[in-house]
C-alpha cells in the first residue's frame, strides 16, 4: 500500500508541477499554436500563423473595420490604457491615436494575401508622452513569447542598447519565432558602434529591413527626401537580400522593400517602418 501511495503522490505532484509551469490559457488566442519541435517554428506551423505587431496600437480615427485581427490576446503595455470594442474582436484592442500602428497592420494585411493567419495587437508606445513606457518593449516581446506568436513585426527602434531586451529577443528566437524589424531612417552605417540601432542589432537572426529606392523617375521623385544625400543605393522594387555593403546601412540590413508613400486604411507613411511591415506581409504569404 505504501508503494501505491507514493506513486499517487508522484502523479499528483507531476500534475501540480505542470499547472504551475504553464498557467497561461492559450485559448486567449483564436488560433492557439500547437507545440512544435525546437527547430524554427515557422517551418512546421504554416497555418494558422499568429503575428504580434508591437507598435502604437490599432484603429486610428476608427479605421480598420476590415481587418485580420485575432479574436483574443490584444494587450497594452503603454500608459495610455485606451481600448476599442469596435473591430469585431472578443478582447478589446489597444487604441491607436498616432496612426503608425494602424498603417503597419494594414500593410501587413495587404501583402499577406489569403494566408491563414491572425494579428495580435501589442501596444508599447505611449501616445501621451510620445515614448515607450519604461520596460514596455521588453514586456511586449515577453508577451509575444508567452502566447507563442510565430512572427513579431517591430516597425521601430532606437539607439539605446539593453541587455534585458537582447535576452528576451534571443528567447523568442530560440523558441522558433521570427522577428522582422526596421533598419531606421537615419541611413547610418550600423556596422559602426555609434550607429547601432535596436532591436535590429540585438541578434543576427533578426530580419532587418531597409527602405529600397526604385529606379523609376516617378518613384525617385517621390523619394527625394530619402535620396537628398545621393548615397542611397537604387534597387528595383523586388524581394532582395544584399550579401555585400551596398548602402550607408552597412551589412546588417538583410532585406529591402519599398516603403515610400505606403498607404493602408487611408494612412500614407514612408520609411523603414513601412518597409518592414511590407516584408512581414510577404513572409506570411510565402509561409501559407
Amino acid at each position: 500500500m505504501k508503494y501505491i501511495y507514493v506513486s499517487m503522490m508522484v502523479v499528483a505532484c507531476a500534475i501540480t508541477c505542470i499547472i504551475i509551469v504553464d498557467q497561461f490559457d492559450y485559448s486567449v488566442l483564436e488560433y492557439a499554436p500547437k507545440p512544435v519541435p525546437k527547430k524554427i517554428r515557422h517551418e512546421y506551423v504554416k497555418k494558422p500563423l499568429v503575428v504580434a505587431i508591437i507598435d502604437t496600437g490599432f484603429g486610428y480615427l476608427g479605421k480598420g473595420n476590415d481587418n485580420n485581427l485575432c479574436a483574443f490576446g490584444h494587450k497594452d503595455f503603454s500608459i495610455d490604457g485606451e481600448y476599442s470594442d469596435d473591430f469585431g474582436t472578443s478582447d478589446p484592442v489597444p487604441l491607436d491615436i498616432n496612426g503608425h500602428g494602424t498603417n503597419v497592420a494594414g500593410l501587413i494585411q495587404k501583402y499577406a494575401g489569403n494566408a491563414d493567419y491572425c494579428i495580435v495587437i501589442v501596444k508599447f508606445w505611449s501616445n501621451k508622452n510620445n515614448s515607450p513606457n519604461g520596460t514596455a518593449t521588453i514586456d511586449a516581446i515577453k508577451y509575444a513569447t508567452r502566447i507563442r506568436a510565430d512572427i513579431i513585426n517591430y516597425s521601430g527602434g532606437g539607439i539605446v542598447k539593453s541587455q534585458d531586451e537582447i535576452a528576451v529577443v534571443k528567447k523568442f528566437l530560440n523558441n522558433g519565432g521570427m522577428i522582422v524589424t526596421a533598419a531606421g531612417n537615419e541611413m547610418a552605417d550600423m556596422d559602426i558602434e555609434k550607429n547601432h540601432y535596436y532591436p535590429a542589432m540585438d541578434d543576427s537572426r533578426i530580419i532587418v529591413v531597409g527602405n529600397a529606392v526604385p529606379t523609376t523617375e516617378e518613384d525617385i521623385e517621390d523619394s527625394k527626401d530619402l535620396n537628398k544625400d545621393k548615397k542611397t543605393v537604387y534597387v528595383d522594387n523586388k524581394d532582395l537580400a544584399f550579401p555585400a555593403k551596398t548602402s550607408n546601412y552597412g551589412y546588417r540590413v538583410n532585406r529591402w522593400e519599398y516603403g515610400n508613400s505606403a498607404e493602408s486604411y487611408g494612412i500614407k507613411l514612408s520609411g523603414t517602418s513601412q518597409a518592414a511591415a511590407i516584408a512581414t506581409g510577404k513572409i506570411i504569404n510565402n509561409l501559407k
